[in-house]
Parts: structure tokens; C-alpha cells; sequence
């Protein structure tokens, strides 16, 4: 029976995979110091230390990866099909919603769904093609009878 392997993403954006792992032969396999195997691979102190350190902590696994599922690249990801579907029923219904209630109205439906109304906002400009207007509010005496009356 065939097992799903995670899918692991490298998380490091100062260093490569090779420098990681010249790093790490040179300080288990090759007795070196970490301060030397650190200016040897052209990592610095710190993160030499912080690869080290998740090495002993996790041995099978290269210090700088990360399981796909652990790393947030933006809450955009979350939205899925089911919720296109139903922002795109209630939009139909109702297409004068602002994005608050939009937002309000995807919670409701689903309350596992955590993202914010920008989130929201750009799923729909991005993904759905829609455009939307801003609003802009009225000082309330601007239309008044008495302000209608002047002119």
C-alpha cells in the first residue's frame, strides 16, 4: 500500500539547501567547529547555530525545510472552490453588499474559514474577476431641504 509523502518547502532565504548541508557534513561528519564550518559553508554565526540546533532537534529532516502545511504564504490560499461558489451565489443575490458584509455573510456560512476582508477583497478582484466601487460618504447637510432651498 502506497504512502503519501509530505511535501516539505524550503523556507530559507539567505541560504541554499547545499550550503545547509556542506555545513552540517563538515560539523557531524567531519568534527569541525561550527563557528569555522559556519564561515566555510558562507553562513553567518547565528543562523550556523539556529541549522545546528534544528538538526539535533530533528535528524532526519534538512535544517530549513518546512512540512508545506506549516507555512502560511497568505490567507488568499484558504479561500477554495466551495467558497467561490458561494461568493458568487450571494453576490448574484444581492451584488450592492459591500465587502464587510460579504465577509460577515462567508463567516456565517463557513466558521472555520478565517481570513480577513481584504483577503476577501483581493480573492474577488484576483481570482473572480469582479470589480467593486468605493464608496464615498455625504456630509448629511450637503442634500438637505434647507441646502436644496439655496440653490
Amino acid at each position: 500500500e502506497a504512502v503519501a509523502v509530505p511535501k516539505y518547502i524550503w523556507i530559507s532565504s539567505s541560504y541554499t539547501p547545499k550550503q545547509v548541508g556542506r555545513f552540517l557534513d563538515l560539523c557531524k561528519n567531519q568534527g569541525i567547529p561550527i563557528q569555522e564550518a559556519a564561515s566555510r559553508s558562507g553562513i553567518k554565526k547565528q543562523a550556523a547555530y539556529d541549522f545546528y540546533n534544528e538538526s539535533l532537534r530533528n535528524p532526519t529532516i534538512l535544517p530549513g525545510y518546512k512540512l508545506a502545511s506549516q507555512v502560511h504564504r497568505g490567507n488568499n490560499r484558504k479561500i477554495e472552490e466551495r467558497h467561490r461558489i458561494f461568493l458568487n451565489a450571494i453576490i448574484t443575490e444581492r451584488p450592492t453588499m459591500t465587502i464587510d458584509e460579504i465577509h460577515y455573510r462567508l463567516f456565517e456560512a463557513f466558521p472555520d474559514l478565517l481570513v480577513h476582508p481584504s483577503s476577501v477583497h483581493r480573492y474577488m478582484t484576483k481570482k473572480m474577476e469582479l470589480s467593486s466601487k468605493r464608496l464615498r460618504l455625504f456630509v448629511s447637510g450637503r442634500n438637505s431641504p434647507s441646502t436644496r432651498m439655496k440653490r
